[in-house]
């Protein structure tokens, strides 16, 4: 099978959740060794047997499964390469197994065009759009930064807070995001990368930057 953005990430831990998208694979990118790989969030693929302080998961617990229009593929079909979370990050790189394939292409979106750097002086002026495994195509303006913003993650009995997130406001009649987009890509309007979803909260989106991203797994977006 081919392994793809857009794909709902069915939490390894509960295989029968093909209703409850745990998560979405986002886009490409390239590794240090200049392979291309799919980006999500940590997140989005973590089970019980990983640990949070995990950077190189041990292959035997690094099985990944996903499923397309609500069809769930069981079995290991991609493999959790890298992962890192941190205070700025959230994330996750997946390979194709050597009997499963990475196609690049986002739906409904296109292929990615690098990445872009927002500022401050962009707020309200920037818009954006996604496609995720809850919510398909949205579209969204960039709303600034916030210092900080957090969540419960699975296992842990406090929030655990990421800083200097992007804001992303709906520009339609639905959220821009709800749970089971996290790890979707946020494009500009060229398709270049501003960063992955990350937590929402009602109307708001929150998203970590591309830089960072780049910065702290050595990767390149494409």
């Amino acid at each position: 099978m081919i392994i793809s953005p857009g794909q709902h990430i069915i939490n390894i831990a509960d295989i029968n959740a093909v209703k409850k998208p745990f998560g979405t694979i986002g886009g490409p990118v390239k590794n240090m060794e200049g392979e291309t790989v799919l980006l999500t969030c940590y997140h989005c693929v973590f089970s019980p047997k990983l640990s949070w302080n995990d950077v190189i998961p041990a292959q035997a617990f690094s099985g990944l499964c996903v499923s397309d229009n609500g069809t769930a593929y069981s079995g290991k079909v991609a493999t959790i390469e890298e992962v890192r979370r941190d205070d700025r990050i959230d994330a996750a790189l997946i390979k194709g197994t050597d009997t499963n394939t990475i196609h690049t292409e986002i739906p409904e979106l296109g292929n990615t065009m690098g990445k872009c750097l927002l500022s401050q002086a962009d707020k309200g002026k920037v818009f954006v759009r996604k496609y995720g495994a809850a919510t398909q195509s949205t579209f969204g303006i960039f709303d600034g930064f916030i210092p900080s913003f957090g969540a419960l993650y699975f296992g842990e009995n406090s929030f655990h807070f990421l800083g200097d997130l992007i804001k992303v406001r709906s520009s339609g009649d639905k959220p821009f995001a709800t749970p089971g987009d996290s790890g979707s890509f946020v494009l500009n309007t060229n398709n270049q990368v501003a960063g992955i979803i990350v937590m929402t909260d009602g109307n708001t989106t929150y998203a970590i930057q591309s830089e960072i991203i780049e910065s702290r797994l050595n990767i390149t977006f494409i």
